[in-house]
């Protein structure tokens, strides 16, 4: 702006400070941007235009007006081309290429961070929001603590100071006594060891480099002090470096090329450094008569990835929390990028769990925890068979929280809770009531539990419920005596599974269920004459025969029926059913030994190893909140979750390998449909 003359522009635009002045000029929102001006030009490095211009797209799509980059073009005219360059030179980059340049070198030197070691955030001055949010909690007045810490550590920055003697500016500026600064300081290195973790690929050649007989040193433009350096990489399980240096114990850092000289100084010459920041571990590296190998943090690799849309929605601590633990897991590996220039490829199920899952349904359990305290419940009970992981997830929670009461797992299906629940012809009917196409003997055994007679030619032939209805009713109700009597046996045993199972106890119980209509919950009711309160991720289709509303049900997507499809979730739904599963079948009833029946035919026809990967995925992305004490705002983040699991089948953003491809099905006997397949075979 200050080089520009006659620039025409009139404002400026940035939600962080929307109805300031900067630079002698307001800072619009879009509202304001497009009836002061005529377009807005968005002046950043190429591989970020695109993440700031889905922030601000609406200008766009909502009032067509123009939105250019600094080359003149009309971003909206590029839709159609990738988001990601996949003429990258980077993607040529390759660990068996590091390798060999380990090899022509007797010393190598390594950055410590974002290259051995990254942090579970977005981004580092992340850490410095967390502190904030944590110091309020404890009652102290932190407010714009965030920033203040980023300008006390740019303020002195030329004097290479420690992480105390930033916060003796920060304790001036903030008015803190001494007491209350050193908390803050004592936070912040917690947090930081909270959230730092090795970055396994990068540690793997680091230590190939020292089984090489490589001499090998580590740098670091850090405020931290040698011994609490050391206690992060012995954290990380960094061993068997030679020396370790750090500018603020150094008095010079690798940005102004002072610390490769000290680096020379201390006798160590021909060094390779390897790091991951383009000036500081590439160019000053140089230009201190080093060689230089660099590779990308996983951050900038989401930038430069198919995955990088992402980024145009984290727009608070929170959802960034959520894309540090994506970066750090989906890019470990520093060359993962270079098989499909760009295209991230998924090929481990453990991966489909922790980084697309994980983050909706963790989002569930904190709103189920919520819920369950709201309606003043004493127990939980989980349907199978969609129930299983947010049970265990469930039982995660309630060891980090005694407030919370038992939760149950109850093996139950539509099928197996509505056939002991009949007693009438109109019982009989309202089961009808739900849509089917199959053959009459199928409908009968299906949904009643009942075998047609040998005799029975009438069985063959085709039940469709938007075709000959009132002839099935009459087909069905031939049988009725018989279901009469199979409804009452089943559910004498039935009722004794839950019974024995502690099903029944408890003064105010809740139902989760995934996405559902409420059958099970409805005819649960029925069967037990107990009130029960539904907590679900999301209805479908309700208002229904059963339900005229869901005054009796809480969900946190919403209903999803065919017309509102407003979430990934809707759309996907029947994956996530899936994945959530025990190892049974459909549980078809408890027979006269008491023991459960289940359609095992299901399991011959998926892979349940697969899926079980994918569990262990979602598992320890929960584990790991619950030991960092992230809780989840669910409210907050719910909707970039769900842009999360939306990634996973969005072939513009990522490619799953074949092998993980088809192996993730559901089916239903109950509505006689075929597999359900998330992605079908091209």
């Amino acid at each position: 702006l200050e080089t520009l003359e006659e620039s025409g522009v009139v404002g400026l635009m940035d939600s962080t400070c929307e109805g300031e002045n900067i630079f002698g000029l307001p800072v619009y929102t879009m509202e304001e941007a497009r009836k002061q001006g005529t377009c807005v030009v968005i002046v950043a490095r190429n591989s970020v235009v695109p993440i700031i211009f889905e922030r601000i797209r609406e200008l766009e799509e909502k009032w067509n007006f123009p939105v250019f980059n600094v080359q003149g073009e009309r971003l909206i005219q590029k839709e159609k081309e990738k988001r990601f360059e996949n003429n990258n030179p980077y993607w040529n980059k390759s660990e068996d290429k590091l390798l060999e340049r380990i090899g022509k070198h007797e010393i190598i030197s390594f950055d410590v961070f974002d290259t051995l070691i990254v942090r579970k955030c977005m981004l580092p001055i992340d850490v410095f929001d967390m502190v904030e949010r944590e110091l309020e909690k404890k009652g102290v007045k932190a407010g714009g603590f965030s920033l203040v810490r980023r300008e006390a550590e740019v303020r002195i920055a030329g004097s290479y100071p420690k992480l105390q003697e930033i916060y003796e500016v920060i304790r001036q500026e903030m008015g803190w006594s001494v007491e209350t600064c050193e908390m803050a300081c004592e936070l912040e290195m917690k947090i930081e060891k909270v959230m730092c973790v090795p970055r396994k690929a990068m540690c793997a050649i680091y230590h190939k480099a020292i089984k090489m007989g490589k001499r090998v040193i580590l740098i670091s433009d850090m405020y931290l002090a040698g011994t609490e350096m050391k206690a992060l990489l012995e954290q990380c399980g960094i061993f068997g470096y030679e020396r370790l240096f750090i500018s603020c114990e150094e008095k010079a850092e690798k940005k102004d090329g002072k610390l490769y000289e000290k680096i020379r100084q201390a006798g160590y010459e021909g060094v390779l450094h390897i790091g991951d920041n383009e000036k500081a571990d590439g160019e000053m590296a140089v230009k201190g008569n080093a060689d230089a190998y660099t590779i990308m943090s996983p951050y900038e690799m989401l930038v430069q990835s198919s995955l990088s849309k992402i980024l145009a929605y984290a727009d608070s601590l929170e959802k960034r929390l959520l894309v540090g633990r994506m970066q750090v897991k989906l890019f470990n590996d520093p060359f993962c990028l270079g098989k499909e220039k760009g295209l991230a490829v998924v090929e481990q199920p453990h991966i489909i769990g922790y980084v697309f899952l994980a983050p909706i349904v963790s989002c569930f359990l904190f709103y189920l925890a919520d819920e369950v305290k709201r309606r003043n419940l004493d127990k939980i009970l989980f349907c199978a068979r969609d129930g299983f992981v947010i049970w265990k997830l469930y039982e995660s929670l309630t060891e980090n929280r005694a407030d919370l009461p038992e939760g149950v797992y109850f093996k139950t299906s539509r099928r197996a809770i509505t056939v002991p629940s009949i007693q009438t012809e109109e019982d009989i009917r309202l089961i009808l009531q739900k849509p089917y196409n199959t053959t009459m003997g199928n409908l009968l055994l299906n949904r009643f539990g009942i075998r047609h007679d040998e005799w029975d030619t009438d069985a063959k032939g085709m039940a469709v419920s938007t075709k000959n209805n009132n002839e099935v009713e009459q087909y069905i109700l031939k049988y009725k005596d018989r279901i009469f009597a199979n409804a009452e046996q089943e559910k004498e045993t039935y009722l004794s599974y839950m019974e024995k199972n502690s099903i029944l106890t408890g003064r105010q119980t809740g139902i989760y269920d995934f996405c559902s209509g409420g059958t099970i919950q409805h005819y649960f009711k029925r069967l037990t004459a107990k009130e029960v309160r539904g907590i679900y991720f999301a209805t479908v289709n309700i208002p229904n025969t059963l339900y005229d509303n869901a005054e009796e049900i809480s969900t946190l997507f919403g209903n999803i029926g065919q017309y509102e499809m407003k979430y990934h979730l809707a759309a996907h739904y029947m994956y996530l059913e899936a994945v959530l599963t025990d190892e049974h079948g459909t549980l078809i009833k408890f027979g006269l030994d008491e023991r459960p029946v289940y359609d095992e035919a299901e399991n011959e026809r998926r892979s349940f190893k697969v899926i079980q990967e994918i569990q262990k995925g979602i598992l320890s992305y929960f584990d790991e909140l619950l030991e960092d004490r992230c809780w989840l705002n669910y409210e907050n983040v719910k909707e970039f979750a769900d842009k999360l699991l939306g990634c996973l089948f969005q072939p513009e953003s990522c490619r799953v390998a074949d092998e993980l491809r088809n192996v993730v099905k559901a089916e239903s006997s109950y509505d006689f449909l075929g597999a359900y397949r998330a992605w079908n075979k091209e």
